[in-house]
């Protein structure tokens, strides 16, 4: 089996990445990368529920942590870069229906 050099490896999975992030006809991110990326730099607090695994817990809120939630609204907020264990409420369409009247 051949192996290629690390280097080489590293150059593929930046091509993937920028061409990924990038939009076919400039090298600009794609707007929904820039929205996100926007909306993350205005509002520096974060709520993370239930995830399967610790890289999709970084994404939600750049730590590990909501991998171990027990699910049913337990969650995770980071607010000013402190994290929090709080337990969030479902409310249906029919309780805000029921409490509106």
């Amino acid at each position: 089996m051949k192996t290629m050099p690390s280097t080489k490896i590293r150059e593929a999975y930046s091509h993937d990445l920028r061409q990924m992030l990038t939009s076919d006809q400039t090298d600009l991110p794609k707007d929904s990368i820039r929205i996100e990326l926007a909306i993350r730099a205005t509002i520096p607090s974060a709520m993370g529920f239930m995830t399967k695994t610790a890289a999709q817990s970084r994404v939600a809120i750049d730590e590990n942590g909501c991998e171990l939630l027990l699910g049913k609204g337990d969650c995770l907020l980071k607010v000013n870069g402190e994290i929090t264990r709080v337990h969030g409420a479902m409310i249906t369409g029919q309780h805000l229906a029921r409490i509106a009247v």
